[in-house]
């Protein structure tokens, strides 16, 4: 074969993957068109909350709310959902995987809440029997992910619990200079989902805890689980 002959062949093949790629694209923007085209609008409204520092999210469609507030700030989804909805804005809402009466919203790559339906009660982490905890600097969201530490010591979590259960005064954290760590916390009654409370350490190395990562206060944490954050 001559290389005029060579060349026109590879410009044919070219425009024929060119071609192939193109429609493949076309195919799936269209695709997806229709899919959101067809999928229910939910509406979204953001109102300030009962408790300080706190947003009440809502959304709502045809006569079924669901709303995220304090008790569900701590919540995440792990990420096995599927789509039933979105927002006027483009936000897209999923349903927490196993876990029906739990909606997640995201605004385009990230997750906004975890929406419970409003005829179930509010969150509480107190009534969930922990099984697994990690714990991550929480500089992750910004940075590269880090190997988290990680145990499924029945007594242990139960120690990094027990300050926030109502038999420690809270502190102010004001009151020290601290390192931020995320603690997720796993459950099988919590499927699909994890529960973040905050833990901090001050410059002398003592630990503190918090009932999610936004909370104001803190509690000094148990001599075991102390000892198990301690040096991180």
């Amino acid at each position: 074969m001559s290389k005029t002959k060579r060349w026109i062949v590879g410009v044919g093949i070219a425009i024929i993957l060119l071609a192939a790629g193109t429609f493949l694209t076309a195919a799936i923007l269209f695709r997806q068109g229709l899919f959101m085209a067809g999928t229910p609008i939910y509406d979204y409204k953001i109102v300030p909350s009962e408790h300080e520092g706190y947003s009440r999210q809502t959304l709502t469609i045809a006569n079924l709310t669901y709303e995220s507030d304090y008790a569900e700030y701590g919540l995440s989804a792990a990420g096995n959902d599927f789509q039933v909805g979105q927002t006027s804005s483009g936000g897209r809402i999923y349903e927490v995987d196993a876990q029906r009466n739990y909606l997640v919203l995201y605004d385009f790559m990230s997750p906004v809440g975890v929406f419970r339906d409003s005829t179930i009660p509010p969150f509480d982490w107190r009534s969930v029997d922990f099984n697994e905890m990690r714990l991550y600097p929480a500089e992750i969201a910004t940075a590269a992910p880090k190997e988290p530490k990680t145990s499924t010591d029945v007594q242990l979590i139960l120690d990094a619990l027990a300050p926030m259960r109502g038999d420690s005064a809270p502190i102010s954290p004001s009151q020290a200079v601290y390192k931020s760590f995320v603690l997720y916390l796993y459950s099988e009654q919590l499927t699909g989902m994890s529960y973040a409370i905050g833990v901090y350490l001050d410059k002398a190395g003592a630990v503190y805890v918090a009932e999610n990562t936004r909370s104001k206060e803190w509690f000094p944490a148990g001599e075991l689980f102390s000892a198990w954050a301690a040096g991180l």
